[in-house]
Parts: C-alpha cells; structure tokens; sequence
C-alpha cells in the first residue's frame, strides 16, 4: 500500500504545480535508510519543522521543492521504456523476496507523478552498492528477519524451503539474481536523460559531495552559504552513528524487521567486507552472472 500521509495533508495546488518529483530508487541494504534522512534532515534544517518521518515512503519536501518517491524498486515504466536483446533473459529473472522491487506499486498508481511516460520530466535517482558487498550484507540482515520469504529460498532440487546459510549460499539461491534483476534495469537505461545513478561507496566515502550531485541533479539549489550550511548539518545529523541512536530511542531497527534485540538496520556498512567472507569461486560466480547481462564490472567499487 502506497504511504501518503504527506500528500493527503498537503496542498496539492502547489505542490503539483510547482515542485519536482523525483523518483529515489535504490538497491537492497544500499544506503536507503542513510539518503532517506540526509533528505529528511535537509528539509527539516531548511523550514524549521520539528518531526521527522522515520520511515520512507512517498514524501512532499517543502524546502527542497520536491515530491520524493523513496524506495527499492526497478528503473520506472522498464518493462514498457526497455525492448533490447537482453529483455527476453530479463524476463526470466526473479526477486526471490519482494523487497527488491516492494514500492514499485508506486509508478503503477501514481503515474502521473512516478512514470516517465506519463511524467517525462520525472528525475530518477538510482543508489546501488557492489553486488559482491551486496550479497554479504543482505545475508546478514535477512537472517534475522521475522518474514521467512526474506531469510529462506526454495531448494531448485528438492523443493525444500531452506534457511540462507552463508554469504555465497544467499548468493548463489537468490541473492545475486534478484540483485542482477533490479540493478540491470536501471544500467540499460544509464543514458536516459533524468537518470542519475549513485553509488553507494561514494556516498559512504564522500557523503557531502555526493549529496551535493543529487541535490543539484534534481534542481535543489546549492550555492549560498546558509544553504551550504544546512547541507552540511544534514549530512552529520543523517551519519550512521546518529540513525544507531535513533534505534536505540524507539527500541527496534527503523524497518522492525529484525528478530533480535535491539536489531539494527545497521551493520558496519564496511567496504570490501566480501573478501572476508566470499571465495574466488563465489566472484567468479558473480562475474559471470554480469557477463550474461553485459554489466560492466567497472561499473562497482569493490575495495
């Protein structure tokens, strides 16, 4: 079900003649939760405004004049834009969960905002984190996930439902092809004028900077000095330490989603951690699932 709170309580008259709508797509365990309060903080930094949604959704900023879409989901209106060679084996891709592609329902009921067929002025931001670092973080988190069809796949041989055992077990039944099905919607359409595509280490990296290119990609303005200074604010109330501590007030991980105490969206976010946890056969597995896709690998950070 589509999140409208915002948009029933505000006055569409402005809004939807006036502001920017801009849908933020992004990949499993990929920064969601961080982009999600760098806009928030922003926003609350620039109008003065006292709450924060702490959940993402579907959101109306006005001190970035923007409607915001935020979730995970496939490049909007791909299976109607994209009719390359490689459809047909796009086709035969699965999300094993779907979280992959949950908020997708977003462009099907709201197209006016969220299609770019409808909408071709639509702004579309992708954030993707390298599938092997992907892999290893999704297993983690989903181990400890109260809904069974995030933590287990079904056995291809014997048809039993089984739990994830390892990074290269989640890898290998589901993981990276559900990874593969979203990521590759948004790299065929790369060269599409309103698509800008983020990734996760430069964000991790460069939090500021990074900001700064989706800010202006989108049209929010960026160049005087109190503007600065609210960018700059955002980006320290948004870190990673500060979304821990948020948790710690409202006594669970931001999504409830976690079987443990005190669980956390959180774990680490460290680059590169795949070398500690993955074999030269389980890259070479990814590598080859790229190849079939013609997904360049330089396209990742991977240390």
């Amino acid at each position: 079900m589509i999140e409208i709170s915002d948009l029933q309580a505000h006055s569409w008259n402005l809004a939807l003649k006036y502001y920017v709508r801009t849908y933020f797509a992004t990949m499993i365990r990929s920064g969601t939760w961080y982009a999600h309060f760098l806009f928030e903080n922003l926003d609350m930094n620039i109008t003065g405004r006292q709450s924060i949604n702490e959940t993402h959704g579907i959101h109306v900023y006005d001190g970035l004049q923007c409607i915001k879409s935020h979730n995970h989901s496939i490049f909007p209106s791909f299976p109607e834009l994209y009719d390359g060679p490689l459809r047909e084996n796009w086709d035969q891709l699965v999300f094993y969960c779907e979280t992959f592609n949950f908020h997708y329902i977003n462009v099907i009921e709201l197209p006016e905002l969220f299609s770019p067929i409808h909408n071709p002025n639509l702004k579309i931001v992708y954030l993707f984190r390298n599938p092997l670092d992907n892999c290893v973080s999704a297993y983690h988190h989903y181990k400890n996930h109260p809904n069974k069809s995030h933590s287990h796949y079904r056995d291809k041989i014997s048809g039993e439902f089984k739990p994830f055992s390892s990074p290269s077990n989640y890898m290998r039944n589901g993981g990276l092809e559900g990874y593969i099905k979203q990521f590759f919607t948004h790299y065929a359409m790369r060269k599409h004028t309103n698509l800008l595509m983020v990734r996760y280490e430069d964000l991790i990296r460069e939090p500021t900077q990074t900001f700064l290119e989706i800010l202006s990609f989108i049209g929010v303005s960026t160049e005087d000095t109190e503007r600065r200074l609210a960018i700059t604010k955002a980006v320290e109330q948004s870190s990673p330490d500060q979304i821990r501590q948020m948790e710690m007030r409202i006594g669970h991980s931001l999504a409830n989603d976690q079987n443990v105490p005190l669980g956390s969206q959180m774990h680490g976010g460290v680059i590169g951690k795949w070398k500690m946890e993955l074999s030269a056969k389980d890259v070479n597995y990814c590598d080859k699932f790229l190849e079939r896709f013609n997904i360049d690998r330089s396209q990742f950070v991977f240390d």
